[in-house]
């Protein structure tokens, strides 16, 4: 590929307001461009490390005997109905009506479509085990996009589901795509973990979750830890927490999110409503909720109307401060000093709370995971798969059977997720410096970048980078030639901010010494070549990649 038939939107702008270096870089090197909150344009650049990404998996996942298949986008509104999951996932579901009136939303996520296919569809136990797959956009309705692709609301994403006639059988899917994904990441180069994870509302037994440490991540910025003396403010026409903390630049992991639920069966507390309170960077896992207070799912949240009719409180953000209900806080909030919450009067905001000084400490329960570790593990990395055993649950529901003989007996199913958009920002969270990108060789967008100075004015560079660049693509190595004119400088920096991993550096002076420059974009090192040398060097370097 040549550069002037091939457009890059690198960037000199350094987005000093983004703190995430991921996303920061996907700008700077022009594989993104945001079109809406939560939804972005991918470039050419960025494509290309997509579609590799997408052809290792599709390759893993064939390996297995995994078919693949599309389904729609736009999903019927009944099959979610049927599932009950519509109440449930309600607040982050993006809902259509046709000009006939009828009811779709746009897939999150794709159980009940797939269940109701292969119900259609597959009518004896003979035909099972199956797994299905496929690759789409998902639309969920984030509350808070950010990150840039890490939390969007329009994502690309590999899901499986796999059909099964026994338990034994899911068991033994389950712990073959367990050990599939692993291979997936570890071909490419990502330092990940493993923890099991608990179901929500998705169901079932078993699920496991995939994350990417953020090894190399931006820095953040360090805050005193000393108690300050508390002081109130007041700021009109604020709308959510993100404004709050622009606002009084701070992080937004020093204010509290207090979310008001509905008490449907828990005498102890006395009143009809619940404060819950996280920090405001945390999300709720109502599945914990469910489990520590006992509550069945699905919660029900206060309306607007309920919380100003009830507790008097017509703002855009609640705080902990004269709540006339109980209030219980997550464990994270308990550790939290000189934060910032509302004092729910007038758009009055307290800054530098403190327990024991300003409040006393409430009762503490784990409002968004239940294991420890695992919540270490979800605060310093990425999530990028999950995994689940669902059993019967959709089946049961659904009503959805296969004969056995002369019997009926119920689908057994599983569902397995990679979040691709997600896992690109994950590895160049782990793989970047100073100058940019660092790709693993195995996804980068090119595997090498010729960079020939003073290609339209020495006869010698141009004929030797032309010979060289035609070599490379006969042997299908995927080469960018940067054919513009632009100084050296330029050019190396577009390069090394895109991260191609193999860069080749073409100048008159070195080639009548007979030799060229190699510059290997992981470890930054430079070496000298034979001219003669060349091709057989690079086919060498780039033989383990696809």
């Amino acid at each position: 590929m040549r550069i002037s038939k091939y457009p890059i939107f690198t960037s000199k702008n350094i987005f000093s307001n983004i703190e995430n270096i991921s996303y920061k870089l996907m700008l700077r090197a022009g594989m993104i461009r945001k079109s809406s909150k939560g939804i972005y344009i991918w470039l050419p650049i960025g494509v290309r490390v997509l579609n590799k990404v997408i052809y290792i998996i599709k390759k893993y996942m064939n390996s297995i005997g995994a078919v693949e298949l599309i389904m729609p986008i736009i999903q019927p509104e009944y099959l979610w109905k049927q599932s009950g999951r519509l109440e449930i996932s309600n607040l982050e579901l993006i809902s259509i009506i046709d000009r006939k009136q009828k009811k779709y939303i746009l897939g999150p996520t794709n159980e009940e479509l797939i269940l109701n296919l292969v119900n259609n569809e597959i009518h004896s136990c003979k035909n099972l085990p199956i797994i299905f797959y496929q690759i789409q956009y998902k639309f969920r309705d984030e509350k808070r996009p950010c990150f840039g692709i890490i939390r969007s609301r329009e994502f690309l994403m590999k899901d499986a589901y796999s059909f099964h006639s026994n338990k034994l059988s899911l068991e033994q899917t389950y712990k073959e795509i367990f050990c599939l994904y692993k291979k997936i990441f570890n071909c490419m180069k990502i330092n990940f973990s493993v923890i099991q994870a608990d179901n929500g509302y998705m169901g079932g037994d078993i699920s496991h979750e995939f994350y990417a440490k953020k090894t190399n991540s931006c820095k953040i910025k360090k805050y005193s830890e000393d108690l300050k003396k508390s002081k109130l403010i007041k700021i009109s026409n604020i709308n959510s927490i993100n404004e709050l903390s622009n606002k009084l630049c701070i992080s937004i992991k020093k204010i509290v999110k207090v979310v008001i639920i509905w008490n449907t069966n828990l005498l102890k507390y006395n009143s009809s409503l619940l404060a819950l309170v996280t920090r405001a960077d945390k999300k709720l896992n109502f599945f914990c909720v469910s489990k520590v207070l006992d509550l069945k799912l699905p919660i029900k949240l206060a309306s607007k109307k309920d919380i100003k009719s009830i507790l008097k409180i017509d703002h855009n953000i609640i705080g902990i401060l004269n709540l006339s209900i109980p209030v219980i806080i997550d464990h994270n909030v308990a550790n939290m000093k000189n934060f910032v919450t509302s004092t729910n009067i007038n758009e009055e905001y307290l800054i530098n709370v403190n327990w024991g000084n300003n409040l006393n400490l409430p009762e503490i329960k784990n409002l968004c995971d239940l294991n420890t570790k695992s919540n270490k593990i979800k605060d310093n990395g990425i999530e990028i798969a999950h995994i689940f055993q669902l059993g019967t649950k959709y089946s049961n529901l659904m009503k959805a059977y296969i004969k056995n003989n002369k019997d009926k007996m119920k689908f057994i199913m599983g569902c397995y997720g990679i979040g691709i958009t997600r896992l690109i920002a994950a590895i160049i969270e782990q793989n970047n410096d100073q100058y940019g990108i660092k790709w693993p060789p195995i996804i980068a967008p090119f595997t090498v970048a010729i960079i020939p100075i003073n290609f339209y004015s020495s006869i010698e560079v141009k004929n030797k980078t032309e010979y060289i660049y035609k070599e490379l693509l006969y042997y299908n190595i995927d080469t960018i030639l940067y054919d513009r004119e632009e100084y050296f400088g330029v050019m190396l920096n577009d390069i090394e901010l895109i991260g191609i991993p193999n860069i080749l550096i073409i100048s008159k002076n070195n080639l009548n010494k007979g030799i060229v420059e190699y510059k290997n974009r992981i470890d930054n090192t430079i070496i000298t070549i034979n001219t003669n040398k060349v091709i057989q060097f690079l086919l060498q370097k780039t033989k383990n990649v696809i």
